[in-house]
């Protein structure tokens, strides 16, 4: 596949003691949120289970080509760094995202050149440590 910009789903990340923020140039992103809840139930359940909400967990990745204007490290994308970051979906829907990073993978194709991902993690020490719905943005 080659290498397209990411133009109108953008990354936009801020880490933690940074005071300028980073648009990423990556070519395909997406995050998941979940919470496995407690299970319950009671008579006004009649026997049926119930969930009650827990902790809710999060993972984003992105992954980026390599290239002198796009290096990791450079950017401080790298395992353990913390912060917040702004993903689009068609150009319109922006949600906030505080993460922890928990792995950069780099993977070299023999005629593609170089490409990375990196995992995030939903985290309540990154930036404010409020995760937004774009409406709520």
């Amino acid at each position: 596949m080659p290498f397209k910009a990411g133009r109108g789903s953008t990354i936009t990340i801020l880490l933690n003691g940074d005071s300028e923020p980073v648009e990423l140039n990556q070519f395909r992103h997406n995050h998941s949120e979940n919470d496995e809840g407690t299970e319950v139930t009671s008579v006004s359940h009649d026997g049926i289970q119930a969930f009650i909400a827990t902790i809710l967990r999060g993972q984003a990745s992105a992954s980026f080509h390599i290239n002198s204007d796009n290096l990791p490290w450079a950017s401080g994308l790298k395992a353990q760094a913390a912060g917040e970051m702004l993903i689009q979906y068609g150009g319109t829907y922006t949600f906030t995202f505080p993460f922890y990073i928990s792995s950069v993978d780099y993977q070299n194709e023999q005629a593609g050149g170089c490409d990375y991902t990196v995992t995030f993690k939903l985290s309540g020490e990154g930036g404010d440590g409020i995760y937004g719905y774009p409406e709520e943005v």
